[in-house]
């Protein structure tokens, strides 16, 4: 059935609707208008983090690394990618300036090193107040808050002063005996703090004579000046001169073990001499602080003070302390033989009937008694603050009603987030809440219990299964307890906000991505190291991202930024790579994003930024310098001679460190040493030596052949010795020995077999002129 609107009564219906929308959506807006931005910055240093409108942070020293935080929020909710300004004033009215954006939580977070003085810079120019300004603007509206605190030695030794005995001051003193010291100190911090008082004496010669320590000695906040009485043994070996000193340091003791120093040393010169020694002792009781467990209450609250007590002198102490309020007697506790420097902490509380409205002293005293030698540290003031009790208020009131959309399928699910807010004084307790799609019934649900001061955020569930089609109104409503008050009024009971279209089912195509999670391959690299950034991101949607863009970054700057692409349903996790070569050292926080497309829409953007990890950058330590040498190879030119031959024993050493080394290169048979070479090697180098070995001196016989290399330091000496091969050394074979006679024999012999030789030659030659003669005669006719 299709119904059409005509005329008059149509445009009536069509203005009505047009009222009702209107009407609901300026009550959103005026109410939205009507909230208030505010700014918290603090610190790290709880309890004393200056949380609050202007508040003080606990004090910092040099060198400290300082965190600031910014809490931006909107009607007391977080406001997330909002840019926070911190402006840093130093004493010397220098400043400079940091940004970060705010989380998901609402809080931004920018970091420091508090400088230490050096030969260019003074104290006066650090030490001092501090004052961070923090600012943001958020919908036109800016807010500030300021955060001043003091930088300065946490725990400062003001003097040192040597006595002699009741106090008086000296400068000479005999050895053998004790000398006096006076020391003062003090803390700029909010908190006591323990210190180790480190006291050496030296004599003029520049020996430490005597050394001694005051362990866990506890000082007291907000730049008390304490005053610690001591002597110090003189040792009769002491040269003496008046150049001696004596050295006071404080020092903090961190979770290992580790002593850092508080502040610089302080010292005092005096004379030894030969004068008769003295034995001195400063007996000393004091109160050192108390401390009540919040300097303002209201009326009605309790409240507990702590009293700590101390032998600051040189001998035990026993005595009786007293704490009061105003002068009524709170406690009297006894402390006998209490050890010299040692502490003692006693607890009170104090009746409420006496905590009305003012101020009220609190004190803690001990009776002086002589020999004491300061009467003034045996009392001890301080002061608190009861306000009137406010009225009891029971004051429910919704401030926000927000659905996670404002437009769904039939068959979707619309979470309702509703903020309930106790604007009263008293827990309020079961009390129900229910949300409405126009007039009908969305879901009602319970609050347990509700603290003043606290807002509660409550989901409720809306299936739309069951609804046309439709444009729909949605409301809150508290039902108030039947003590209510509300001076909120009735805008606080009730709260309408928006409305949800619900629509006929079609397949949707949604672009929705969002990171999962954020995982660093290490929390602390040394600079140009790298760190492996693993962020998980997921395709919520229903169509595949081709263009997804993946960024990383330290603190705001970019590291990295890389394409994805996701289909549906799925998650994968890249890793993007943050090469610290170019980096400076300090603390830096890891966050990665998401992006799509210009053209492509995120239902859920709150998802596509994650915050998660801190990398600490080092400087990297200074190389370390290795001390490794070794013999890698042993070859001879024979494996076998004759005494009196000449071996080559070729040594292979190599140069396995990080430094050129000088050392002693050996050889030996068995363990007759052969021969030693100077030899120098680079690191990483290597070089063939060759060790003569002239056997003339050597008996016969099988030897083994070997060789060393000692370093001192070397790391790995089992390579330092080579053993390798044997050698053959023999007799060698003997000469022919000939008699003398024989040998005369044999020339008479030889010189004979020549002359005969010579006779036979001879007459050869004459038979042969013979036979050419008569050759002759016969040819020319002649007789013979």
């Amino acid at each position: 059935m299709r119904i059409r609107l005509q005329g008059t009564g149509a445009r009536v219906i069509v203005l009505l609707v047009l009222f009702i929308l209107l009407s609901a959506s300026m009550w959103s807006v005026s109410y939205a208008q009507g909230g208030s931005a505010t700014l918290d910055v603090f610190t790290q240093k709880e309890p004393y983090s200056g949380r609050g409108p202007n508040m003080p942070s606990d004090a910092f020293g040099p060198g400290d690394f300082m965190i600031l935080y910014a809490l931006l929020t909107y009607s007391e909710s977080p406001v997330s990618n909002v840019l926070v300004a911190f402006n840093v004033k130093m004493p010397s009215n220098a400043s400079f300036d940091l940004s970060a954006p705010t989380n998901m939580s609402g809080i931004a977070t920018a970091n420091f090193t508090i400088p230490t003085p050096s030969v260019n810079v003074s104290e006066s120019e650090i030490f001092g107040t501090w004052i961070v300004t923090g600012s943001a603007q958020y919908q036109s509206e800016v807010c500030k808050d300021t955060l001043p605190f003091k930088v300065g030695w946490i725990v400062q030794l003001l003097s040192v002063q040597t006595t002699g005995e009741n106090l008086t001051s000296q400068s000479t003193f005999g050895r053998g005996g004790d000398m006096g010291l006076v020391i003062t100190l003090r803390s700029i911090a909010m908190t006591l703090k323990n210190a180790t008082i480190a006291i050496v004496v030296k004599d003029q010669l520049g020996v430490a004579v005597n050394f001694s320590e005051i362990q866990g000695f506890i000082v007291p906040p907000n730049e008390e000046v304490v005053t610690v009485y001591c002597k110090a043994a003189i040792a009769a070996t002491s040269y003496v001169g008046s150049n001696a000193a004596v050295l006071v340091s404080a020092f903090k003791t961190l979770g290992n073990g580790t002593l850092i120093p508080y502040c610089p040393p302080i010292a005092a010169s005096f004379t030894i001499t030969t004068q008769p020694p003295i034995e001195i002792d400063y007996p000393n009781a004091a109160v050192v602080v108390v401390l009540p467990s919040a300097k303002t209450i209201e009326v009605g609250q309790s409240l507990t003070l702590e009293t700590i007590v101390r032998a600051e002198g040189t001998v035990a102490e026993s005595f009786n302390v007293s704490t009061h309020c105003d002068e009524v007697l709170l406690g009297t506790s006894t402390v006998t033989n209490l050890s010299p420097y040692a502490a003692m902490i006693f607890n009170f509380s104090v009746s409420l009937s006496l905590l009305t409205v003012g101020n009220h002293t609190i004190s803690a005293s001990i009776p002086y008694a002589p020999p004491d030698v300061n009467q003034t540290d045996h009392y001890f003031s301080t002061w608190v603050e009861v306000t009137p009790a406010p009225p009891i208020v029971h004051d429910i009131a919704i401030t926000n009603v927000t659905p996670s959309t404002h437009s769904v399928y039939v068959g979707g699910i619309v979470n309702i987030y509703v903020r309930v807010e106790n604007n009263g004084t008293e827990i309020e307790s079961n009390f129900t809440l229910s949300t409405y799609y126009n007039s009908s019934l969305i879901e009602t649900l319970q609050v347990s219990a509700l603290m003043p001061g606290s807002q509660e955020n409550v989901t409720f569930s809306w299936n739309t299964s069951s609804v046309s089609a439709s444009l729909y109104q949605i409301s809150a409503y508290a039902a108030l307890p039947d003590n209510e008050t509300n001076p909120s009024g009735t805008h606080g009971r009730g709260f309408i906000d928006g409305f949800v279209q619900v629509m006929t089912p079609v397949p949707p195509v949604i672009h929705d991505i969002g990171i999962v999670s954020i995982t660093l391959s290490t929390g602390s690299v040394y600079i140009g190291g790298i760190v492996d950034i693993y962020v998980a991101v997921r395709d919520n949607g229903t169509a595949t991202e081709n263009n997804c863009t993946l960024t990383a970054y330290y603190n705001s700057s970019l590291i990295e930024t890389i394409q994805v692409t996701l289909t549906p349903g799925n998650q994968v996790s890249e890793t993007l790579q943050w090469n610290t070569s170019t980096i400076k050292p300090g603390l830096y926080q890891i966050s990665a994003s998401a992006t799509l497309p210009n053209n492509e829409t995120d239902p859920s953007p709150g998802d596509n930024t994650l915050t998660d990890g801190f990398v600490q950058l080092m400087t990297p330590p200074p190389p370390k310098v290795i001390h490794d040498i070794g013999i890698t190879n042993i070859t001879l030119s024979t494996t076998s001679v004759y005494v009196g031959g000449i071996v080559n024993i070729n040594v292979t050493v190599k140069d396995n460190g990080t430094a050129t080394e000088t050392f002693g290169l050996s050889a030996y048979y068995n363990s007759s040493l052969i021969k030693t070479l100077q030899v120098t090697l680079t690191a990483g180098s290597q070089v063939i030596e060759t060790l003569a070995w002239n056997t003339s001196t050597v008996k016969p016989g099988l030897y083994q052949i070997s060789a060393s290399a000692p370093l001192a330091g070397d790391v790995s000496p089992g390579d330092n010795t080579f053993t390798d091969g044997s050698i053959q050394v023999m007799t060698p074979v003997a000469p022919l020995i000939v008699h003398p006679l024989y040998v005369i024999l044999f020339i008479i012999l030889l010189l004979f077999l020549l002359a005969l030789l010579a006779i036979l030659v001879l007459r050869r030659t004459k038979t042969d002129e013979t036979e050419q003669l008569e050759q002759a005669r016969a040819r020319m006719g002649l007789p013979a």
